[in-house]
């Protein structure tokens, strides 16, 4: 009796498709004069990252890539967005494993950073993060 071991399966790495087709903006931002072209660009890219409550952890370097401009650029940008009410941030994130700032974009005034906290991201956000951190950094 003959044993042979099969050729290795050959592991092709697929990158998943991007579901992203629309973003939503505050209609504020849209109207108000103060607002530059690029600094809709801006709180766009920062929307498409966001999640159902407005918050995002996406890196400036990933927006700036995404953006095909500076990472000092997307920084000015989001400072203006913060200046004129839009944007509000938080150094370090409160979760372990994710690096980077975390970001809420402003819907409606009235609603405060401690009225929506418990409901920055869920488990299966930080779970994602954490798993597409690691692989970032194992490629690295």
């Amino acid at each position: 009796m003959k044993y042979e071991i099969p050729k290795s399966i050959e592991i092709k790495k697929l990158r998943n498709k991007d579901h992203r087709h629309f973003v939503v903006l505050p209609f504020k931002a849209i109207i108000d004069k103060k607002v530059s072209a690029a600094n809709i660009r801006t709180l766009g890219i920062l929307a498409a990252y966001c999640n159902k409550q407005g918050f995002s952890i996406v890196g400036l370097r990933t927006m700036a890539s995404k953006l095909q401009t500076s990472y000092q650029n997307v920084f000015n940008q989001l400072k203006k967005l913060e200046e004129l009410g839009y944007v509000e941030s938080r150094k370090r994130s409160a979760y372990p494993g994710i690096r980077g700032n975390l970001r809420r974009i402003i819907f409606d005034d009235s609603i405060k950073w401690d009225d929506v906290k418990g409901y920055m991201l869920d488990n299966e956000d930080i779970k994602h993060i954490v798993k597409v951190n690691k692989i970032n950094n194992f490629e690295e």
